[in-house]
């Protein structure tokens, strides 16, 4: 009886184990450093979110006053966008969440010219306008 738990452990154990690897970011080579106007080149968006709403408590803010946020987001090697560096807002703080939530919505997929999947390093400018937003 003891056997069979200690083997269930061990299968539990690495399944565990190879499903959290599964969904680890994948960071492989040296990264690529661009803009978001000049992603296109190796990364493609397969699901952009070009225009969306605010959470309700900043959906006033919106409304009243533009602004804009500029930062840096990392694609790792599954398209996926990790993490989002806001680096000026304006005004402060008021689109933070939503340029975070934009931001992380997005999946890529590479083009030929990147078929090793490198990562990349991509700066942006979100400009706000009432209800809409601007990526270059």
């Amino acid at each position: 009886m003891k056997n069979t738990h200690k083997i269930t452990l061990v299968l539990f154990s690495t399944l565990f184990g190879l499903y959290a690897c599964a969904y680890k970011p994948i960071y492989s080579g040296n990264f690529i450093e661009t803009d978001i106007a000049n992603l296109s080149t190796y990364w493609v968006a397969d699901r952009d979110i070009i225009s969306f709403r605010a959470k309700a408590d900043e959906v006033a803010a919106v409304l009243a006053v533009g602004g804009k946020t500029t930062g840096t987001i990392w694609i790792d090697s599954n398209g996926r966008v990790t993490k989002v560096d806001i680096e000026t807002s304006e005004p402060p703080g008021v689109f933070d969440a939503a340029t975070n939530r934009n931001m992380k919505a997005r999946i890529y997929s590479p083009t030929t010219e990147n078929s090793r999947r490198r990562p990349a390093k991509v700066r942006f400018v979100n400009f706000f306008k009432a209800n809409e937003n601007e990526t270059t």
